[in-house]
């Protein structure tokens, strides 16, 4: 980001929890589709060029049978729910030749036991990433 930055992007940083590590950034929990909303709302009039997908959640580390409904539920709001809503709204806004980045992981094609949900979230954002990449080809 601090690449993008010097080479003349306007770069818009988000933060949940830990204003000092992004000071400025804008808050927003995107974990929440209140949440979600009032980020939207924040950058809306904005023009971008690129967008970065690449917020992430602690993951408890368990086995499936002791991982708590919250933790995978989570994992999807924050790993597959957030991209879908960014792209969703954002895409249509962005100019021809703008891009959409999402950060995957390498846990899709070796994924480690203890952290199914953020395994199978980021598995799903690659899909995600496949067909929004079709389809906001054909938008252009």
């Amino acid at each position: 980001m601090q690449r993008l930055a010097a080479d003349g992007y306007h770069v818009t940083f988000t933060w949940h929890s830990n204003e000092s590590a992004a000071p400025t950034a804008i808050q927003a929990d995107l974990s929440t589709i209140k949440g979600m909303d009032q980020f939207l709302d924040q950058v809306k009039g904005n023009s971008f060029d690129v967008v970065v997908n690449n917020a992430t959640t602690v993951t408890e580390i368990s086995p499936i049978t002791t991982t708590s409904l919250e933790s995978w539920q989570e994992n999807f709001a924050i790993g597959v729910t957030a991209p879908f809503m960014l792209i969703k709204e954002l895409g249509p806004l962005m100019p021809s030749g703008a891009s959409n980045i999402n950060i995957s992981s390498l846990n899709t094609l070796m994924p480690q036991p203890g952290i199914a949900g953020y395994c199978a979230a980021k598995a799903a954002l690659e899909s995600l990433t496949q067909v929004a990449a079709r389809e906001l080809l054909s938008m252009r």
